[in-house]
């Protein structure tokens, strides 16, 4: 069965099927139910996965060693909690934090109340590699633009 949750991704439509196959979403033996697999209105592909098996860990870490580039979110699960993560075409792993119920993300503090010092290096890793993504969306959001709002090479 599995430790299921509800998974959102934004990712660039050139590294749609690089995530796709990463996630086995190509395969007749998938199981995660795919809510939406659409280019939003903003020139980039949101994709949301309901029954995300440990909110696709395994695929998201083979999607960012592949070079795709993305940003999102997945709700808790019965073992682990709510998180948000980004990956750049650099890196070999996606950033994760834990993130909160309204927004914002989650650092962990010691018994004296002061943020662990690992929790604070994961969570500056996490902002800029955030912050580097949404400057390669920008990009892609302007290729989109150029081509008149149609976005290409999406499916599967």
């Amino acid at each position: 069965m599995g430790d299921r949750c509800f998974l959102h991704v934004v990712i660039r439509p050139k590294d749609v099927n690089v995530l796709a196959r990463a996630l086995g979403a190509l395969t007749p033996n998938y199981k995660g139910e795919v809510v939406s697999w659409e280019p939003g209105d903003n020139g980039l592909v949101e994709i949301e996965i309901e029954e995300a098996n440990y909110g696709c860990y395994e695929g998201l870490l083979k999607a960012a060693s592949e070079g795709a580039a993305f940003i999102g979110w997945h709700t808790a699960g019965g073992e682990y909690s709510a998180q948000a993560f980004a990956s750049d075409e650099s890196s070999d792993a996606p950033c994760f934090v834990e993130s909160g119920h309204s927004g914002g993300y989650v650092v962990q503090t010691n018994d004296d109340g002061k943020p662990c010092s690992l929790a604070l290096v994961v969570m500056q890793a996490f902002i800029k590699t955030r912050d580097r993504v949404q400057v390669l969306h920008e990009a892609a959001r302007a290729v989109v633009v150029s081509k008149g709002g149609k976005v290409e090479g999406v499916g599967r």
